[in-house]
C-alpha cells in the first residue's frame, strides 16, 4: 500500500506555509546571531569614536597644561603689519620702540665674462673668500663646464654655482653666496690668474671686514680702588654700581664700536636719584613745619560735654633744591672714553650712553696707524650702568681682489633704533636690537614703526578654544548615544504574547550605543570631577 501524501488528510492546511514558518524557526538563531555580531560592530566603531575624542581632549588638555610658557612668552608686533616680526622671552617687560627699517640685508652674487664654450682656461689654482672661510680650488683647465665642476666641488654649503647659456655658444658661470650681509662678500686670490682670465676678478682689492667681540678680561679691567664693578660669568658684561668706573685695556685697530646699555636707579635712591627717606646725612633738605591750633571745639561723651584742648600739629617737608632740574631724571646714566694713541700722542673721544638699548661709537675716521688702547666707562651718580655686548667692527686693505661683475651687491641691514643708525649682517633672528626679544626684517619701512612686544594673546586663545571644542565635542556625543527610548515611544512589553528578548533587542535597537553601560558615563564623570 502505497504511503499517504504529506498533508493529503489535512484539509485547510497551507504546507508551504508551514514550511517557510518551520525554516524561519530554524534560522531565528542564526539572524539574531548576525545581528548581534552586527551590533557588535556598531558598539566597537563607537567605542573607536569615544576613545578618539577623548584622546583629542586629552591632547588638548596636555597641549593647555603645558602652556604655561606661552602663557608668558611674549610675540613682537609692528605697526606696520608684516615689516618686522619676532619673538621674545617670558621675561621680557612689555614695551614699545620704535624702529626704522631703511635697507634689507643681502646676499652676494657675481658672474664671469661670457665664455664661450670653444674656450680653454689654464690649469691652476686660487682662492675664494667667503664668510669666515677659504675655500681652496685646483683646476685641472679645460671650458666652462670643468670651471663649474671645480668650483661645485668646493662650494658646499659655502655659495651656489649656476650656468647661464647666453646662446648655443657662450654661457657665463654666476656665484652666490649662503651668508647674507657683507660677511658673505666674495673675494679672491687668484696666483695662476684663471678667475682674472675667466672675467671674475679685476685689478681692485677689497677692504676686508674684521669683526672683533670683546670679552670683559678681569686682568685688563682697572679701577679706583672705591669702585664698585661686576663682571658676567660669560665675560659679555659689566656692571657698574652708581658713580663707579672702570677702564678696559684694548689693542685694536680703529672701526666702529657697538655696545648695548641698561641702567636703573642706585640701591636706596628714589627714581629722581635721592631716598625719599630722610636721613642723616640730608638733614638739611628737611624742615620741621608747625600749624596753627585749631578752631575751639566741645567733644561730647554721653551726655556730658566738654571743650576740647588745643592741638599743635608739627609735619616733616622735604625742601627741593630751587637750582634742581626737572629733568634730571632723564639724563643719561654714565658716560664712555676712547683712549687712542695717534701720530705718537694719545688722544680720546668722549660719548653720553643712553638709558638703554644699543649705541655705536664711530671711530673709523681715526688717522692711519693709529690704535685704540683702552675704553672708560663711568656710571653717573644715583645710577647703576651695565655694558654688554662690546664689539669692534674694523676694516683694511686685503691682499685678495674684489669681483669684477656684481649682480647683486653684498650689504648689510641697516635700520634706526630710537633715532640711532646701527647695521646688522642678516635679515633674520636679530638679538642684539631688543634685549630679550629676536627680530625679522621683511622689507624696509616708511619711516619709523613702533614695534610692541606684548602677551601672545592670539595663541592662548586658541588653544583654549581648541580644548572647549574638544571637550564640548566628546560630552555632546555621550549624551547623544547614552539615553535610553522614551517610555512614550516604546513600551518593551507591549504585546503580552511577545517574547521578552524579541521587546529587549527593539529597545536596544531604538536606544543609545552606550545605553546600560557604564563606562561611557563614568569617564565624563570623572573628567567633570
Amino acid at each position: 500500500m502505497p504511503a499517504p501524501a504529506i498533508f493529503q488528510n489535512n484539509a485547510g492546511v497551507n504546507p508551504s506555509e508551514m514550511i517557510d514558518k518551520l525554516m524561519q524557526a530554524e534560522r531565528m538563531p542564526l539572524l539574531r546571531l548576525e545581528e548581534d555580531i552586527a551590533r557588535s560592530k556598531v558598539e566597537i566603531k563607537a567605542f573607536e569614536e569615544l576613545r578618539n575624542r577623548a584622546k583629542k581632549l586629552s591632547d588638548t588638555s596636555r597641549d593647555l597644561y603645558s602652556f604655561a610658557g606661552p602663557f608668558a612668552t611674549k610675540s613682537v608686533v609692528s605697526s606696520d603689519p608684516g615689516a618686522i616680526t619676532g619673538e621674545a622671552a617670558p621675561d621680557v617687560d612689555p614695551g614699545t620702540q620704535e624702529v626704522e627699517v631703511l635697507e634689507l640685508a643681502t646676499k652676494h652674487q657675481i658672474t664671469s665674462r661670457k665664455l664661450a664654450r670653444s674656450e680653454s682656461l689654464p690649469k691652476g689654482k686660487f682662492t675664494i673668500n667667503v664668510g669666515e672661510k677659504e675655500l681652496e680650488v685646483e683646476f685641472p683647465g679645460g671650458g666652462v663646464v670643468d670651471l663649474e665642476r671645480a668650483l661645485k666641488g668646493q662650494a658646499g654649503q659655502d655659495y651656489e654655482v649656476s650656468v647661464i647659456n647666453i646662446d648655443a655658444n657662450t654661457a657665463l658661470i654666476s656665484l652666490r653666496s649662503s651668508v647674507s650681509g657683507t660677511d658673505g662678500a666674495f673675494s679672491f686670490s687668484d696666483p695662476d690668474g684663471i678667475l682674472k682670465q675667466a672675467g671674475f676678478i679685476g685689478d681692485k682689492k677689497v677692504e676686508k671686514k674684521n669683526s672683533e667681540s670683546v670679552a670683559f678680561e678681569q686682568s685688563k679691567i682697572q679701577s679706583p680702588a672705591e669702585a664698585k664693578y661686576k663682571v658676567s660669568a660669560d665675560k659679555k658684561s659689566l656692571s657698574l654700581e652708581s658713580g663707579s668706573q672702570a677702564s678696559l685695556k684694548l689693542d685694536s685697530e680703529p672701526g666702529v664700536i657697538s655696545l648695548n646699555t641698561s641702567s636703573g636707579p642706585a640701591d636706596g635712591a628714589s627714581a629722581e636719584g635721592a631716598s625719599d627717606k630722610p636721613g642723616s646725612d640730608d638733614r638739611r633738605k628737611v624742615r620741621t613745619e608747625s600749624t596753627k591750633p585749631g578752631p575751639d571745639v566741645e567733644v561730647e561723651a554721653g551726655d556730658i560735654k566738654f571743650p576740647a584742648a588745643d592741638i599743635e600739629r608739627t609735619r616733616t617737608v622735604k625742601e627741593g633744591n630751587p637750582s634742581e632740574n626737572p629733568a634730571a631724571s632723564a639724563t643719561s646714566p654714565g658716560q664712555v672714553t676712547v683712549l687712542f694713541e695717534s701720530g705718537g700722542t694719545t688722544q680720546k673721544r668722549q660719548f653720553t650712553l643712553p638709558a638703554s638699548g644699543p649705541m655705536e661709537l664711530p671711530l673709523n675716521d681715526l688717522a692711519e696707524g693709529s690704535k685704540i688702547t683702552s675704553i672708560e666707562f663711568q656710571a653717573a651718580e644715583g645710577s647703576n650702568l651695565t655694558v654688554a655686548d662690546l664689539r669692534i667692527d674694523s676694516t683694511k686693505m686685503d691682499a685678495a681682489f674684489g669681483p669684477l661683475n656684481e649682480t647683486q651687491p653684498a650689504k648689510d641691514a641697516r635700520l634706526k633704533m630710537n633715532g640711532i643708525e646701527i647695521t646688522r649682517s642678516s635679515n633674520q633672528n636679530i638679538t642684539d636690537i631688543i634685549q630679550g626679544a629676536s627680530l625679522n626684517l621683511h622689507r624696509p619701512t616708511n619711516g619709523p614703526v613702533e614695534v610692541t612686544v606684548q602677551a601672545n594673546t592670539e595663541e592662548i586663545k586658541k588653544r583654549i578654544l581648541a580644548w572647549v571644542e574638544s571637550y564640548n565635542d566628546l560630552v555632546k556625543f555621550v549624551k547623544e548615544n547614552d539615553e535610553f527610548v522614551k517610555s512614550d515611544e516604546f513600551q518593551m512589553n507591549r504585546d503580552s504574547t511577545g517574547d521578552i528578548r524579541e521587546g529587549y533587542r527593539q529597545l536596544k535597537d531604538r536606544s543609545g550605543i552606550f545605553a546600560g553601560d557604564p563606562t561611557a558615563r563614568q569617564m565624563l564623570n570623572s573628567i567633570q570631577t
